[in-house]
């Protein structure tokens, strides 16, 4: 099959979380091997690696194998199904079809310029923790337009923030922010009564504390030890930006630019989205959902600036600056004079229309292209996981001992893992921090 060679090269990360998910799917809680005994994870947060492996449950009851092939399927559904989510917001937010329509393609397409591509697929948190945090503005845009089932939207959406903020401790801090401003405004504009089901928002903190002391003793070691590897007072993310842009002479000039590019990606829609929040200041026409979408883009900047630089975190400030530009533009065309002289087009016309926006809807294809154009540009030479599970194959089998020397490695070895987990052979074993 041609389909998996686009499965990028595994990371890090994916295996730092895939082996959690393959004990919860075994065993029914996230947990890695150590020596003869069976711990459970509080160095990554669980909440992710537990939906993982209830999801790798529903595969091997479809009689799907967990392997190398699959074990990134759930990421991809959660990115799909976090779209829809991005089309409903929109959606409650714009009434009118065109502007939905034109708020959400612009989203994708810049999407798919953005550091955004660069991530989605890995095997990480972030992507399962957008989609509830979407589900939860969804849901607080409803409450603001409706006057009915006000008690249940409010209710969803504290809850929503609530799961989000289990994934990542970044996502703790957006859904945190995002809670307290809006908690302030609610109880100004509608009274106190609302309070009490804001409150949901901390039950699935709530339900995670509680895990973390049921395993006091464990989690303390883990959990504190990376602590500093999240955040930081010096922000390294600004000089990691601006050195990425001014390029690296290590390097070749292609590489440089094709690493400039997508920094610049990053950069522009932040900047653009503190430029329409700047211009709103002193506007007396915005309601509360744009004051929202200003605090977002609030919020995001504070999380770039104390974040550490890596490439996972960087998706969320590129899909937020990206949400945000969007529903800022689309905002602005509905209340300009544009909004006035649209007019319906014909049926006829509305065919040449889709056909004009194809070059436009490849453009979100442009991470697959300019990552397969950088192994032909570039002098270095890039490992083919598929190359290496070939040339593997023929020495392995359920009862050798593999050693593996970095997680890099570990989804490619999915298969035997999940058998190990199953049988507690201890046939693999780990050798790295």
């Amino acid at each position: 099959s041609c389909i998996p060679r686009w499965f990028v090269h595994p990371r890090v990360d994916d295996g730092i979380y895939l082996i959690p998910a393959i004990s919860t799917f075994q065993i029914n809680f996230p947990s890695v091997n150590f020596s003869d005994s069976i711990e459970p994870v509080f160095f990554i947060f669980p909440t992710q690696p537990f939906l993982h492996g209830i999801f790798l449950k529903i595969l091997n009851f479809l009689s799907i194998d967990i392997n190398v092939e699959t074990y990134r399927v759930f990421n991809y559904v959660s990115t799909l199904i976090l779209f829809y989510f991005v089309y409903r917001l929109f959606s409650v937010i714009f009434p009118d079809s065109k502007y939905k329509i034109f708020a959400f393609n612009l989203s994708l397409v810049l999407l798919g310029f953005s550091q955004f591509s660069l991530q989605f697929y890995v095997n990480r948190p972030e992507i399962p923790g957008l989609l509830f945090f979407m589900l939860g503005l969804v849901y607080l845009v409803k409450f603001i337009k409706n006057i009915e089932k006000r008690q249940f939207y409010i209710s969803i959406f504290s809850f929503c923030l609530g799961v989000s903020s289990t994934f990542h401790p970044n996502l703790t801090l957006l859904s945190s922010l995002v809670l307290a401003y809006c908690s302030y405004f609610i109880i100004n504009n509608y009274g106190i009564y609302y309070l009490k089901y804001m409150a949901l928002f901390f039950i699935p903190i709530g339900i995670l504390v509680s895990w973390f002391l049921m395993n006091a003793d464990t989690a303390q070691g883990q959990l504190f030890n990376r602590v500093h590897e999240v955040s930081s007072v010096s922000m390294p993310t600004i000089s990691n930006i601006f050195s990425t842009l001014a390029g690296d002479e290590s390097l070749t000039f292609a590489h440089n630019i094709y690493l400039a590019a997508y920094m610049l990606t990053l950069l522009l829609p932040l900047i653009l989205s503190i430029f329409y929040v700047i211009k709103s200041v002193n506007s007396k026409n915005i309601d509360f959902i744009h004051t929202v979408f200003n605090m977002l883009v609030v919020f995001t900047f504070i999380l770039l600036m104390i974040m550490q630089p890596y490439r996972s975190y960087y998706l969320l400030i590129s899909f937020f600056s990206i949400i945000t530009i969007s529903f800022f533009i689309t905002n602005h065309l509905s209340l300009s004079d544009y909004s006035k002289v649209a007019s319906q087009e014909e049926s006829g016309k509305s065919y040449a229309t889709i056909f004009k926006s194809i070059p436009f809807i490849l453009l979100s294809l442009s991470f697959p292209l300019t990552h397969t154009a950088k192994n032909f540009l570039s002098s270095e030479v890039y490992d083919n996981h598929h190359n290496t599970i070939e040339v593997l194959e023929p020495y392995l089998s359920t009862d050798k001992h593999i050693f593996i020397t970095t997680a890099q490695l570990l989804p490619l070895f999915t298969s035997f893992i999940v058998s190990d987990f199953k049988t507690n052979n201890r046939n693999i074993h780990w050798y790295f921090p």
